[in-house]
């Protein structure tokens, strides 16, 4: 009778992983200029998020041109010292960093080019040209955000501007937005809060692993969000934060979610939503009366769409520049690159954008979990330049130079010891080091 041979083991052979590999974060002791640089930063990202549309709320006797100067004093400050961190090597930053340093070009050949048809614009790049290179500054403290920065200060941040726009919510009416211009001839700067918010709240879900502090983040960006009553910052935040929940997808977050959803649906309908939205710049939503920005956005971005049609391949920089002044310089969305820069800027911006949206699959495919908390921060970045912002200046550009930081190096966005932590750790070591060398004096 004949035995069966036994079954041969089956042996897995694990394959390589593509992650790249990088090299370790710094180990100790942490020196006293690492310790100054991530202090530096810390404050630069505070400042700019939260310091500063407090400063040109609250400081009017001050010209806004100062606080703008010292928030872009310490960013500089802060790239300067901090660089030395930031993989800008990658392949998306340095498209993005190409494209930025381009894009000042480019406008001004599309200056040269239509000045003579124009006429009487000759100060118009003395005007405009910080406003259009503001882009790379924020792009490059983003990325230096993400090398040293953890989630404690952009909760800071978020929470600092929730208290601030809550004590002041009057000047976000309607009502309030004009008599605080009438009293103080300063206009509250409700999309810069809006953005500040969300961009606060988005990096910081990029750190969060717990489940109550995401539905403590997400409730405190919702609030400061509606209190400001950005509608474009509102509208993509709440659906950004919303996306979050792709992590949580557990039967106990479901559970959650539900609970919240339908009582909310029954507010909706059996509560006047009128009364709720009411004085706010939401109540357009509701009153079915025309929106003044809504119309003075439309009649921009049909004059935008005129000059493509008329000058496809350079543009017609600082076009609403007569109309509407420095603060109309734009289309509010990313059709500005090409209005005021041409084809070209535009299309080197749209591989750009193709890049980062590459490297963000390629990381999904390999960890998960990372894409999906950098997800809702880049959907939040794409749909804003989509419908709302211009895609070289504003607060929403420091969070794409973090996002893509981010996904440039694996060990950002991960926790990491606060200062106090590193001053401890520094101690320990030189103690260690000081016991090492009395054992060694010690010794025969």
């Amino acid at each position: 009778m004949s035995v069966a041979p036994a079954a041969r083991p089956i042996v897995i052979v694990p394959m390589p992983s593509p992650r790249p590999a990088y090299a370790p974060l710094p180990t100790r002791p942490w020196t006293s200029f690492e310790q100054f640089v991530i202090a530096l930063v810390t404050f630069a990202g505070f400042y700019s998020l939260a310091g500063l549309p407090i400063a040109w709320g609250e400081l009017t006797d001050v010209p806004s041109r100062t606080w703008t100067g010292t928030q872009y004093a310490l960013m500089g400050a802060a790239i300067l010292l901090g660089i030395r961190r930031v993989r800008y090597t990658d392949g998306p930053a340095q498209l993005f960093v190409l494209w930025l340093v381009s894009f000042p070009v480019f406008a001004t050949l599309s200056y040269l080019i239509v000045e003579s048809m124009a006429g009487g614009r000759d100060d118009v790049l003395s005007q405009t040209y910080f406003v259009i290179t503001l882009g790379m500054t924020e792009f490059a403290f983003g990325m230096v955000m993400a090398g040293h920065l953890g989630i404690r200060t952009f909760v800071a941040s978020l929470v600092t501007l929730a208290i601030y726009v809550s004590m002041r919510q009057e000047r976000f009416t309607v009502k309030g937005w004009w008599e605080t211009f009438e009293s103080l001839e300063v206009l509250t700067n409700y999309q810069f809060a809006g953005d500040a918010i969300a961009t606060s709240a988005l990096i910081a879900l990029c750190f969060v692993r717990s489940r109550v502090l995401y539905l403590f983040i997400v409730a405190v960006a919702v609030y400061g969000l509606f209190i400001v009553s950005s509608r474009s910052a509102a509208a993509i935040g709440w659906g950004s934060l919303a996306l979050g929940m792709l992590r949580f997808s557990g039967s106990a977050v479901t559970s959650v979610g539900l609970a919240l959803l339908i009582p909310a649906l029954g507010a909706w309908a059996f509560l006047d939503l009128e009364t709720v939205f009411a004085e706010t710049r939401f109540d357009f939503l509701f009153t079915g009366e025309t929106d003044p920005s809504a119309s003075a956005r439309d009649d921009s971005l049909q004059a935008g769409l005129e000059v493509i049609r008329e000058h496809p391949i350079t543009g017609f920089f600082a076009f609403e520049l007569d109309r509407f002044g420095i603060a109309g310089l734009y289309v509010h969305n990313a059709l500005d690159v090409w209005v005021q820069a041409g084809l070209l800027s535009f299309l080197l911006f749209l591989v750009a954008c193709a890049a980062v949206l590459l490297r963000w699959v390629g990381i999904w495919r390999w960890d998960a979990e990372r894409a999906y908390r950098l997800l809702p921060l880049m959907v939040f970045v794409f749909g804003s330049w989509a419908l709302a912002r211009v895609p070289y200046a504003g607060v929403v550009m420091t969070g794409f130079g973090f996002l893509v930081g981010c996904l440039a190096d694996p060990r950002a966005a991960e926790p990491q010891p606060g200062l106090i932590a590193r001053w401890l750790s520094r101690r320990d070591e030189a103690a260690t080091q000081a016991a090492v060398g009395d054992t060694g004096r010690a010794a025969p």
